[in-house]
């Protein structure tokens, strides 16, 4: 699931991942908190700080080394002798799928020396940088460092904020609203190797339709402003539909992700059975609020029971 318009996609590049599913091969990754009605300013941060954990890729992150905000220049923001790290880590037009450490040197530890890296403007993404700008968030960066008192002890507080998510419960009717890919935006910065530069082959992905390669090259040019926008569900991402299923059909999708519904046979089943074409049919409006209330049911495992992964995407 995604946000209509998120600063990260979600699903796509996240850090970490709590599960409690009955399919390893689902993935869910944190939302973001600061929309939601009952997350305190510590929840939201601490959950955020998961990214003392795992990498992102080049193609998400590069934008604001070489070229932000179209400015042909990196963020001024970020610590100058961090620039040339990520830079040879991410070149400009290298493989957009290489992965590049959230928490620099400490990447597989999960501790605060993130959080000394927000302080300092040594972070890939800019959502995380917005942490120490903040003046609520810096001071419980602050107290976590134990710079400020009273101090947190930050692998406490995380799990309190856990336990806090695996109590989100599904809004209905008027007091919420259902979101997937059929509506939203996702960033230049994250397709566009796909449609430049797939796996490095200088090419784009050839399971695209050919003629989606050319209206999508056009919206994100391969030297373009990374932080640009292009439709999840070209020509209908304002409407909560099927037409998304439809493009994921006929291979006109630009997260390779939303490919993979296509080519597995299970999901395969399910999207013709959601567009009329095999018997039994479903009502998509139906299924998804279905699958909103088992997700409500989500529940933090603990101990040995699960993992936090380093990448959501695959299993450590």
């Amino acid at each position: 699931m995604n946000q209509v318009h998120p600063t990260e996609p979600a699903g796509a590049e996240c850090s970490y991942l709590l599960y409690s599913f009955d399919r390893t091969n689902v993935s869910f990754c944190v939302p973001r908190f600061n929309s939601l009605h009952n997350q305190q300013v510590l929840n939201r941060y601490t959950t955020f700080s998961g990214h003392t954990i795992g990498t992102a890729g080049c193609g998400l992150v590069r934008g604001r080394f070489f070229n932000f905000n179209g400015t042909g220049q990196p963020d001024p923001s970020i610590d100058p002798n961090f620039v040339p790290l990520v830079q040879a880590r991410c070149p400009q037009t290298g493989d957009a799928s290489a992965r590049v450490d959230l928490d620099e040197g400490s990447a597989g530890s999960f501790d605060t020396s993130f959080l000394s890296k927000v302080r300092s403007s040594r972070v890939v993404l800019q959502s995380d940088l917005v942490l120490w700008n903040d003046t609520e968030t810096r001071a419980i960066i602050e107290r976590l460092l134990g710079l400020r008192r009273p101090s947190l002890r930050f692998g406490t507080e995380f799990g309190n904020s856990m336990v806090k998510m695996s109590l989100i419960e599904v809004k209905t009717g008027s007091d919420g609203e259902i979101r997937g890919h059929t509506i939203g935006t996702a960033g230049c910065g994250l397709v566009r190797g796909r449609f430049f530069n797939f796996n490095g082959t200088g090419q784009p992905d050839p399971s695209i339709d050919p003629n989606f390669v050319q209206l999508v090259q056009a919206r994100c040019p391969q030297t373009g402003d990374a932080s640009a926008r292009v439709d999840l569900d070209e020509g209908s991402a304002g409407r909560f539909d099927t037409s998304f299923l439809s493009k994921v059909r006929s291979s006109r999708v630009v997260l390779q992700s939303d490919l993979v519904l296509w080519n597995d046979t299970e999901t395969r089943s399910i999207i013709e059975r959601l567009l009329g074409l095999r018997r039994p049919s479903l009502r998509f409006g139906t299924e998804f609020g279905n699958s909103m209330v088992k997700m409500s049911r989500i529940e933090v495992k603990t101990g040995s029971d699960g993992e936090i992964r380093r990448v959501c995407s695959a299993i450590n």
